[in-house]
């Protein structure tokens, strides 16, 4: 079989060893790779050398990275109504408030572009109790990341 757009998954779905989890997926006919905890760390938290260290060894397992898992707007969007309880929060290693946004943004698509690869994923905030207030804020953030991107092709 050869599709048209590569198979892939989030690694750590797998294991949070990306050697393991690369084999694993290989296994099963995949060809492809979303990053976002390796080693217990998000992608975002990586040092430079960890990076290499993850371009390495996808390189050498045949493996493309499709997609950066980034917890972009994975947080409490100011001036909102009260997040809502009974919704899980993070589990995936994300610790980051509005205020590093920009700083985020820069560093994810600095490692989108060192993977070549053209999907950076972000959210819409944490969900609160009235969504229906938050529309336009959420519009304005995703429209600037959008045009961040952009910009970084």
């Amino acid at each position: 079989m050869n599709p048209k757009i590569p198979i892939a998954a989030i690694t750590d779905e797998f294991s949070p060893d990306l050697e393991t989890a690369l084999h694993a997926m290989r296994e099963i006919g995949m060809s492809a790779a979303e990053l976002r905890v390796i080693w217990g760390k998000n992608v975002m938290d990586l040092s430079d050398d960890e990076l290499e260290r993850v371009r390495d060894i996808t390189t050498s397992l045949g493996f493309k990275v499709i997609s950066i898992a980034s917890p972009l707007l994975k947080c409490v969007l100011p001036d909102s109504p009260p997040v809502d309880s009974r919704f899980q929060h993070d589990v995936f290693a994300s610790k980051h408030t509005f205020e590093d946004q920009p700083r985020l943004a820069a560093r994810a698509f600095a490692i989108a572009k060192k993977f070549d690869a053209r999907i950076v994923r972000v959210f819409s905030f944490w969900r609160t109790v009235q969504p229906e207030k938050c529309f336009e804020g959420i519009v304005r953030a995703i429209g600037e990341l959008a045009e961040k991107a952009a910009g970084q092709d």
